[in-house]
């Protein structure tokens, strides 16, 4: 069977930065336990999750889903 790619897209604009936090971290939890259960049913290559951000602004910014003192 061929490499498959899932994608998830999240889209929220708040007024107040601390939602955006708060949606982050979510999808952080989210993309580990993705992984995690990828994981534990991996027979060939090892599975990738990737989380990636982006507005007009900023414009793309991929994110590290490793757990910090800061989550």
């Amino acid at each position: 069977m061929p490499l498959k790619t899932f994608t998830i897209e999240v889209r929220a604009d708040y007024a107040e930065d601390g939602k955006h936090d708060v949606l982050l971290s979510a999808c952080k939890d989210a993309a580990r336990t993705i992984l995690t259960t990828a994981m534990m049913m991996q027979e060939r290559r090892a599975p990738q999750v990737a989380l990636m951000s982006s507005d007009f602004f900023a414009g793309n910014d991929d994110l590290k889903i490793e757990e910090d003192a800061n989550d």
